[in-house]
């Protein structure tokens, strides 16, 4: 009887360390699946602001290829000289986003630099390809320009 006892005993534990077992997995797999829903979160949060500063950018180039000055400088969050700026859009036709790559972003999601590639029409009616980093912050929840000292000119695809 002590032999069947114990062998029972030694089933019944087994059992529950199993059971235990069984129950340690499942929690891995929840919690795994809890932190893989927050990346995705996160993953989509992060896709949101780069599309919504590339939409920026775009709006920018769309405004300066039809000649609207105003609505382009609004983009802007601080032109230190409008009427240069002005002067630019206004004598500019044929802007064109070519490219816009792998946007960076910083981990608060208030300044991003938004890689480039477009075609414009200068004044002399040539046609001019520039590239580089467009640099934006947000301001108030609004992605604005910063600055577009990072482009330079390039070769034309």
């Amino acid at each position: 009887m002590l032999a069947a006892e114990r062998e029972r005993r030694e089933r019944e534990e087994a059992a529950e360390r199993e059971r235990q077992r069984q129950a340690d997995i499942e929690r891995e797999r929840r919690a795994e699946r809890e932190r893989e829903a927050e990346r995705e979160r996160r993953q989509a949060v992060i896709d949101n602001a780069a599309t919504a500063a590339a939409a920026v950018i775009r709006s920018y180039y769309q405004y300066v290829d039809s000649g609207n000055a105003s609505e382009a400088i609004a983009l802007w969050y601080d032109v230190k000289n409008p009427d240069n700026l002005r002067q630019l859009i206004n004598s500019t036709r044929g802007a064109q986003v070519l490219r816009i790559d792998r946007i960076s972003l910083d981990q608060s999601l208030q300044t991003a630099d938004v890689p480039i590639l477009v075609r414009v029409m200068a004044s002399n009616g040539r046609t001019e390809c520039w590239s580089g980093p467009i640099a934006m912050n947000k301001f108030r929840g609004t992605w604005k320009i910063e600055t577009m000292r990072g482009l330079g000119k390039t070769a034309c695809p």
